[in-house]
């Protein structure tokens, strides 16, 4: 089920390349890493999704360029990883 809905920007803000956006009016409530394979750097994110999860929202960042599952608090702070060893195939 999804709870939110989420806008991916892949536009520079203040040294990101990602934005996060859960409000109707486009103001941002955070802002995630830069461009990159570390903790708290994406390359290439293509989906986006937030879940309650025993009642607690998480955000999944699907980023084939890393070939992994970003997982987040519903504030923008990293728990982990999901699916790092996996191959992604995206068709366009």
């Amino acid at each position: 089920e999804i709870i939110k809905l989420i806008y991916i920007y892949l536009v520079v803000f203040d040294g990101s390349p990602f934005l996060a956006n859960v409000t109707k009016h486009n103001n941002p409530l955070w802002s995630l890493g830069k461009l990159g394979r570390g903790e708290n750097e994406l390359s290439m994110p293509v989906s986006i999704i937030v879940d309650d999860c025993n009642g607690q929202e998480q955000v999944y960042i699907l980023d084939p360029g890393n070939s992994r599952i970003k997982c987040l608090n519903i504030d923008g702070k990293f728990i982990e990883h999901l699916a790092k060893k996996i191959m992604f195939f995206i068709s366009f």
